[in-house]
């Protein structure tokens, strides 16, 4: 089993550092930056995947829009890249 420990950090207001660590090693395999607003826009999404909505496949839909756009932020090219490296050479890899 590899473990992968994602390390996010504010950098800015609307920006932030990753690295990415294998797990027990302490030097990072990469150091990346991403943006994300976390404006009211972002609260008002975010409050609408947990609110009592009756429509079960819309409720589904809403989170997988908003997990495709933090995916797209986080994963950059290069954390992709590094992500499907490991993903090939292992049996079982965690995040």
């Amino acid at each position: 089993m590899v473990i992968l420990d994602f390390h996010i950090k504010t950098c800015q207001e609307k920006r932030y550092s990753l690295e990415i660590f294998e797990r027990p090693k302490l030097k990072p395999l990469v150091n990346s930056f991403f943006d994300y607003d976390l404006s009211y826009m972002t609260e008002f999404e975010i409050r609408q995947l947990t609110s009592a909505n009756k429509d079960p496949y819309a409720r589904i839909e809403g989170i997988q829009a908003f997990g495709t756009k933090l995916f797209n932020q986080v994963f950059t090219p290069e954390v992709h890249t590094l992500w499907r490296a490991y993903k090939e050479k292992s049996d079982f890899l965690v995040l």
